[in-house]
């Protein structure tokens, strides 16, 4: 039980400390790949129709 509970503390600290700089990259990734994912999109769709 108690190694159970130590477990828990490290993987909550550790995504807690990790998040504000991985959410930034993701966030930054997410709006990079974005407008290319629509564009392919939009691309794709247009010529099944």
């Amino acid at each position: 039980m108690k190694q159970d509970e130590k477990n828990k503390k490290t993987t909550s600290e550790k995504p807690v400390s990790l998040n504000p700089l991985g959410f930034k990259e993701a966030l930054d990734a997410l709006l990079k790949v974005k407008p290319e994912e629509e564009k392919k999109e939009d691309k794709e769709k247009e010529p099944k129709k």
